[in-house]
């Protein structure tokens, strides 16, 4: 896995620097594969499983936790089962696995029944919101390569993007701004 950084260096040495991905594995020390991916996404892949894995040992208790965690649910808050107690409880039952795997799966399964935060997107009628966005960008303009912009977008318009200064400090920058 490689890191933001030096992702950004092997997409700028191939879209600015025009290298092939032969010469950039070959100075950066990665394998070809890896730098097409980096070529193909600015943003790291999520691993996921193909499959889930088989679980030997805990398998034949999960649905005993789940009942379990189900019942749960229904407890007072003082009286629920801990991570521990549901151990014991299918201890008794014959498990021989490990404490830190039945919390792990405890875990998960509480991961995937928590309700989901609802989030509701902001709609605006055209022309009457905008939004600005300060950042930097490598150009080259009269012998300088690091250039701060804002970039203004009003809604259902276009963005517009205004080069402020080639210094990159805050306050020139909002300087620059308000002249405007």
């Amino acid at each position: 896995m490689i890191k933001v950084g030096e992702r950004e260096k092997i997409r700028r040495a191939y879209f600015f620097e025009d290298k092939s991905i032969r010469q950039i594995a070959r100075e950066m020390g990665h394998s070809r594969t890896t730098v097409k991916r980096a070529i193909e996404s600015a943003e790291e892949k999520e691993y996921t499983l193909r499959e889930p894995r088989e679980a030997p040992v805990l398998g034949p208790y999960r649905d005993r936790i789940d009942e379990i965690l189900a019942e749960n649910e229904r407890l007072p808050r003082k009286q629920r089962y801990t991570g521990y107690k549901i151990y014991e409880d299918i201890y008794e039952k014959g498990y021989r696995g490990s404490e830190s795997g039945v919390r792990r799966y405890i875990g998960l399964q509480r991961r995937e029944t928590k309700k989901r935060k609802v989030y509701m997107p902001l709609e605006f009628d055209a022309g009457t919101d905008g939004q600005v966005d300060w950042g930097e960008a490598q150009a080259i303009i009269a012998g300088c390569t690091e250039i701060a912009l804002v970039v203004e977008e009003i809604t259902f318009d276009l963005p517009i993007i205004n080069p402020l200064h080639i210094l990159a400090s805050t306050s020139i920058k909002m300087a620059g701004y308000q002249e405007k």
